[in-house]
């Protein structure tokens, strides 16, 4: 399985005298060059099975965060990849921000490793700025090796990413045609649901983890019902909708490119296409926000979906 390791833990952190928890939101840092320091305000805007997601207070145009637990999902990863190396006007642009560790162990350990992590960029900022004297550098080394075992005792780590805030998927008048591609997938998906349980009808056992292992194949399913969905798919499971138009090559390629990015993860990703996870940006094109999962991961953690 193929993942990208990253460094720099501790990009973000909290500043002195400010708060930020990951279920409230709060006021976040980022350090620059020269010891400058960037503070971020951010707001809750909900919460999935594996992230949490919040948006900037203040900017015209807002930023969203998504802070995932290290280890847990790698949706938002995969992304970022496609990002790096694609331009889709239908997925969203995520970046790797950083990484962000929130101490538990109540309130005396997390401002003993606040203290610490305050005297370790002071160090840093006294050894770049004063000549790079060695001992001040072993200073902050040796406050940064005593805030790194708080964290290995109390921390929870996340990998922050960051995107465009955009347009609910049924908002605005304007955005009828991303709606009508958004039902055509949804449609999609049933179909090719039906299909892939019919090939797998165990609830559990043998044949309900082969049908968890062989999600590719209803990738596939789901993606040729996408190429032909204004020919043949209408409405079977009677949701009304009428004829649906005929879905552009762009948003094919979309599919596509999930499709076989997630196959460097694991056999069981899975599409899904809730409205919660389709976005319309300003331009009116749908935005397949968060439309991937993995199952066993899923099933691994114990929560709905």
């Amino acid at each position: 399985m193929v993942r990208r390791k990253y460094r720099n833990r501790l990009d973000l952190f909290v500043p002195d005298g400010a708060t930020f928890s990951t279920s409230k939101g709060g006021t976040l840092a980022v350090p620059g060059r020269g010891g400058r320091i960037r503070k971020i305000k951010l707001k809750t805007l909900g919460k999935g099975a594996f992230a949490k997601a919040f948006a900037t207070v203040g900017p015209k145009t807002p930023t969203a965060f998504s802070f995932v637990e290290e280890g847990t999902d790698y949706s938002k990863e995969i992304f970022a990849e496609i990002c790096a190396d694609h331009r889709s006007k239908h997925l969203p642009c995520m970046d790797r921000f950083g990484s962000y560790a929130e101490i538990g162990g109540g309130p005396s350990v997390r401002r003993e490793h606040e203290r610490l992590r305050s005297l370790q960029r002071k160090a840093e900022r006294k050894w770049s700025t004063g000549g790079y004297n060695p001992e001040d550098f072993a200073i902050a080394q040796g406050f940064e090796h005593q805030a790194d075992a708080l964290e290995k005792r109390f921390g929870t780590f996340y990998d922050v990413y960051t995107m465009p805030v955009y347009e609910k998927f049924s908002s605005l008048p304007g955005n009828a045609l991303a709606r009508k591609q958004g039902y055509a997938l949804q449609d999609c998906f049933d179909w090719a649901w039906s299909v892939h349980r019919r090939k797998h009808p165990g609830n559990s056992g043998p044949s309900h983890y082969q049908m968890e292992q062989d999600m590719q194949s209803f990738r596939e399913e789901m993606i040729a019902c996408a190429k032909q969905a204004h020919k043949k798919y209408r409405g079977e499971y009677g949701r009304g909708r009428g004829k649906y138009p005929k879905l552009p090559a762009s948003l094919i390629r979309a599919l596509e490119l999930l499709h076989e990015n997630v196959l460097n993860y694991g056999h069981a990703w899975t599409f899904e296409f809730p409205n919660r996870n389709m976005m319309v940006d300003k331009r009116g094109n749908l935005i397949l926000l968060d439309v991937i999962f993995d199952m066993e991961a899923l099933r691994k953690q114990g929560g709905p979906r």
